[in-house]
């Protein structure tokens, strides 16, 4: 339909013509029930505004804007969703900091920095919010906290709208949002949330504001990521973008952000993050999935670990076998090249090579499969070599413990010295990590 014919009626109204003629409409804009057109007047139930009624005609079209393309659009509402502990607070005030500065963000182009207006309800503001953003090189004059009781009510979206056209932000970080539903809110119950998540989504919409709003997952249960937040699939479903934050399971040190829902453009790819010592840092494009962080409180991984050691237990009973033929079969198996590498460090499995071809078998000594030690890395890359930290072995004598075929229980580690025997006890091997060996000329043991 087009060219649509409006008439401006007493007072400045504008009415459709079309539907003013066809008797659908009254002077004031009201529908008129085929009860009205009969001149039954006494029923006012039957007259309505016809405010929620729009032709698609008079819309006009219009692209997204974005804050962080394609994970945080403007004008609209993402969840941030993650177990407590993987760092969904640090993500937040990561993105705050690369929106204070205009550049910062994993895959963005830089832009103009913009305020961010803050509701933590965690975390301290100068304990941990201001020294965070420190840390990160934030422009802290373009973030401003809420330091204060805020409930997402009738009275808390009017003041929560007047902190916004003062602050005038680019992003408004809610975190966690279930801190600030009140009481009055069951979280389970869709009918309530749904109107607070509305009422979030008109306010991002009519200040074209980016709205990131914090969630922590439920422990197991659902197969789908989406139904895996606190509360009512309602939030999920009432935001454009979910994001969820988690940690690899071979190596909880190694996290990312896993793009798991967008109604606006194409999922993005995972982004890595770290927590170190000195603070956040993104670490650009990760090969995490869905799958790995869910997996990691599931006990999935373990399983799958448990049957990759099953499976190369089986294949390496006989001796030396091809490196590719075992690759080969554990894809037939269903078993990934990453699990099936864990599960080989685990089983302290060989890899040599004769004539020109590469061939794996199990050691010579008996071992039993490390525990899931994921946070300490790859164990191939620290297995324990015996012959780099036995020097002056030859003044000891021959009665000597063994050297650990495991890594250290504490660190993981896999490099060991020697204790020699003393008014202390009997030589052992102590880790390098948890026992520094002492420096020449210390008297400590």
């Amino acid at each position: 339909m087009t060219g649509t014919e409006y008439i401006t009626m007493p007072g400045g109204r504008k009415l459709r013509r079309d539907w003013l003629e066809a008797g659908l409409i009254d002077e004031e804009g009201h529908w008129v029930t085929d009860k009205l057109k009969e001149g039954d007047r006494g029923n006012q139930k039957a007259k309505e505004p016809l405010s929620h009624l729009v032709n698609m005609d008079d819309i006009e079209p219009e692209t997204v804007d974005w804050l962080w393309q394609p994970y945080i659009p403007k004008g609209k509402v993402t969840l941030l969703e993650g177990d407590p502990g993987v760092g969904k607070s640090w993500v937040g005030m990561a993105i705050a900091t690369a929106v204070s500065l205009g550049k910062g963000l994993p895959k963005q182009e830089p832009g103009e920095p913009g305020n961010t207006l803050l509701a933590s309800a965690e975390d301290g503001l100068s304990d941990t919010i201001r020294p965070r953003l420190d840390a990160m090189g934030a422009d802290v004059s373009r973030v401003v906290a809420i330091d204060g009781a805020l409930t997402l009510d009738d009275a808390g979206f009017i003041l929560l709208e007047v902190y916004i056209s003062i602050v005038k932000p680019a992003l408004l970080i809610i975190d966690p949002l279930v801190a600030y539903l009140g009481a009055a809110v069951d979280i389970h119950r869709a009918n309530e949330t749904r109107s607070v998540m509305a009422r979030l989504a008109k306010l991002a919409e009519t200040h074209q504001l980016a709205i990131l709003a914090v969630r922590h997952l439920t422990k197991g249960g659902a197969a789908k990521p989406i139904y895996r937040g606190l509360g009512s699939i309602d939030f999920t479903a009432a935001c454009r973008s979910v994001l969820l934050a988690g940690c690899d399971p071979e190596n909880q040190q190694s996290r990312g952000l896993v793009h798991i829902k967008s109604n606006l453009a194409p999922l993005g790819v995972s982004i890595g993050y770290e927590l170190r010592d000195n603070g956040f840092f993104w670490t650009g494009e990760s090969s995490l999935t869905t799958g790995d962080i869910l997996a990691t409180d599931s006990g999935e991984f373990t399983s799958a670990i448990d049957e990759a050691i099953d499976f190369l237990r089986d294949e390496l009973a006989t001796g030396d076998v091809l490196a590719k033929e075992i690759y080969r079969g554990a894809n037939s198996a269903a078993i990934s090249e990453r699990t099936l590498k864990r599960a080989k460090a685990n089983l302290h499995v060989r890899s040599h090579k004769r004539d020109g071809v590469w061939l794996w078998s199990l050691p010579t000594v008996p071992t039993v499969p490390t525990k899931n030690l994921g946070i300490l890395g790859t164990l191939e890359k620290t297995e324990a070599k015996k012959e780099v930290v036995t020097e002056r072995l030859g003044d000891i004598g021959n009665n000597l413990p063994d050297y650990p075929i495991q890594p250290c229980p504490n660190c993981g580690s896999g490099d060991y010295w020697l204790r020699e025997a003393s008014q202390w006890g009997k030589a052992e091997w102590l880790c390098s990590r948890c026992h520094p060996k002492p420096s020449a000329g210390s008297n400590g043991q």
